[in-house]
């Protein structure tokens, strides 16, 4: 994305453009504060006889779950007693504007070694009793138990990224998305990932594999690419990356959250798909549902978080159309509104502007958003301009009602 700023005419677009980014800012500070909950909201409890064992597992379930009725991803975290709260967070974080809200359940550890350590030359070890207990009880516990959609992710480190990859490569139907992180690799893992390439042409899933540049594990990400590069499915979407100067350990966190990017980079549509309006909009996202296996929706964060870079790239002109329609998809929301308000006085369409702040104003106090003031003090600014350099109402007649 070019993150160039136009000029200016004069003074009053730098004030906007510093006022837009108070916006935001104070935007993503209420949303985080708003998100304070981190950490594991549920547990479930599974008597899994493929393990003999009972196994405790974490559930976060995002914010407003229980008043809503829709259906949800899920992230399944290994390692959960170590990566579980920064999985949560990180979650939370980009679900603002850059992924689907995430139910995310975690998995402790019992028996790491015995769990998660895929050793490739005794297939009857307890990896695979491990892999039957995700496929065969976890997973159909947390769908009978939660709303979920059939989108799911799969985040492993360090050994748990042998589990990713044994997965992806015999099981791939059980998960959307692979993250193996802190991974090493070798030939015997490039073997078998060309064979299993083989066997399934038509694979379509998404793989990020990311590992540190100070220890040996990063001598086998060439490999690793090498075999994507030559065997992966066309439909196979896949990155490669090695954090050079990092160590292993932050890899963990590091590697899952641009790994959560990688698999939901299109989540968050692109400048032109903004600029060409309501009906284009819509088609990206059908055809997004379409990749993604569920409904998506119109997703208004992300909308409007795009919708801003074009205002504060391209003036209100170009962002006024998609701004209105996110005011008409999202009529309860203030978001909408207060940025469409700041396009449209940027166009000097001063009327329209004012009411578009009033209704940004009447929804945040409909909803106790701790934002009010803030909007207030945009309606107040304004009406001071508008006294200082009158504008005539131009825009059309459907923004009138927006009060």
């Amino acid at each position: 994305m070019n993150e160039s700023k136009q000029a200016g005419s004069n003074c009053k677009w730098g004030v906007f453009v510093l006022m837009a980014a108070t916006f935001f800012v104070s935007l993503a500070a209420c949303r985080q504060q708003d998100r304070l909950h981190i950490g594991a909201s549920h547990s479930l409890r599974i008597e899994s006889a493929a393990l003999n064992e009972t196994r405790d597992v974490f559930v976060h379930l995002p914010k407003g779950y229980e008043e809503a009725e829709k259906r949800c991803p899920v992230l399944y975290v290994l390692d959960a007693e170590d990566v579980f709260t920064y999985a949560v967070g990180a979650v939370d974080f980009l679900s603002t504007a850059r992924m689907p809200e995430t139910i995310v359940v975690g998995i402790p550890n019992t028996n790491r070694e015995r769990d998660i350590w895929v050793n490739l030359e005794d297939p009857n070890s307890g990896y695979v009793r491990f892999i039957q207990f995700l496929k065969k009880e976890l997973i159909p516990a947390v769908d009978a138990r939660y709303r979920t959609q059939p989108h799911r992710t799969l985040y492993g480190f360090c050994s748990g990224a042998g589990t990713v990859f044994w997965i992806l490569f015999h099981k791939p139907e059980m998960f959307m998305g692979y993250i193996a992180s802190g991974t090493g690799f070798d030939p015997t893992w490039a073997a078998l990932a060309a064979q299993a390439f083989t066997r399934q042409p038509e694979l379509k899933k998404s793989l990020f594999a990311v590992t540190e540049g100070t220890t040996p594990r990063a001598q086998g990400m060439p490999l690793l690419r090498n075999v994507l590069e030559k065997s992966a499915p066309p439909k196979l979407s896949w990155k490669c990356e090695v954090m050079e100067s990092e160590e292993h350990g932050p890899v963990a966190a590091k590697g899952l959250f641009a790994g959560l990017e990688f698999i939901f980079t299109d989540w968050k549509p692109p400048l032109e798909v903004a600029a060409g309006g309501p009906e284009e909009i819509r088609a990206y996202y059908e055809r997004l549902s379409r990749d993604y296996g569920f409904a998506t929706g119109i997703p208004e964060q992300a909308v409007l978080s795009t919708a801003m870079s074009l205002l504060w790239q391209k003036g209100g002109k170009a962002a006024s159309d998609t701004l209105q329609f996110i005011a008409q998809e999202y009529p309860d929301s203030p978001d909408a509104l207060a940025v469409l308000g700041m396009a449209l006085e940027d166009e000097k369409r001063f009327n329209p502007a004012e009411k578009a702040y009033a209704g940004a104003i009447a929804n945040a106090r409909k909803a106790s958003d701790r934002r009010l003031p803030m909007f207030e003090e945009y309606l107040a600014n304004l009406r001071k301009r508008m006294k200082e350099e009158p504008g005539a109402p131009s825009f059309p007649a459907a923004i009138t009602n927006l009060e």
